[in-house]
């Protein structure tokens, strides 16, 4: 199992249902942003990752 921060994101997404959209609109970011995060191109924003 891909222990990385991009397939934990996408695991939890996927468990709560939503899309990459939605769950860009809840960090504030675009979907390309919150795409990059689960393909692990880069990092979030430690503010966003404490969310």
């Amino acid at each position: 199992m891909d222990k990385s921060l991009g397939a934990e994101l996408k695991r939890k997404r996927l468990d709560l249902e939503w899309s990459q959209y939605d769950i860009a609109k809840y960090f504030g970011v675009l979907k390309d942003s919150y795409q990059n995060w689960e393909w692990n191109h880069y990092l979030t924003h430690i503010k966003n990752r404490k969310k």
